[in-house]
């Protein structure tokens, strides 16, 4: 009776730790939460993509900018800092929204979600290669991240 007692006993607890290992092994391989990003893999990136397209027989037409802060850190500022050849309107603007308003230290782009900007810009020619200089600035840091976009805009 003693030996049965102290079987179940094993059994159990050998139960118990291979839950609990099962469990540690399944919340340390999630990846999806900006935390679990965070403690592995430093403070990651933010990445900016844009579209620019001209309405056909013009040179107008428009700019979307989308960032994605895959960092752990809130965005506090995007800024388009540079255009080569020049974009009427774009320099030094801060069209880039997170629910309705720019994104600023009092709207800010928490980590792990994306934001976007849209705005009509004039004197752009289809198939021409422009070079955007984007400015990302962070809540936790002084350190901006500066990312360059080639856009070749088309009808």
């Amino acid at each position: 009776m003693k030996r049965s007692r102290t079987g179940l006993l094993v059994i159990g607890i050998l139960a118990l730790a291979v839950v609990a290992g099962a469990y540690l092994v399944i919340s340390d391989q999630k990846q999806g939460t900006p935390t679990s990003q965070c403690s592995k893999n430093g403070s990651g990136l933010a990445s900016v993509l844009g579209r620019m397209v001209v309405q056909p027989g013009t040179s107008a037409g428009n700019l979307t900018l989308t960032v994605d802060n895959s960092t752990c850190s809130s965005i506090i500022g995007v800024t388009v800092t540079a255009s080569q050849p020049a974009i009427s309107g774009v320099v030094n603007s801060t069209f880039v929204d997170y629910y309705g308003s720019p994104v600023s230290a009092t709207n800010r782009l928490p980590a792990g979600q994306v934001a976007i900007g849209y705005v009509v810009v004039s004197g752009i020619t289809a198939g021409q290669q422009y070079k955007l200089t984007v400015m990302v600035r962070f809540y936790s840091s002084s350190t901006a991240q500066t990312l360059t976009l080639i856009l070749v805009p088309g009808t």
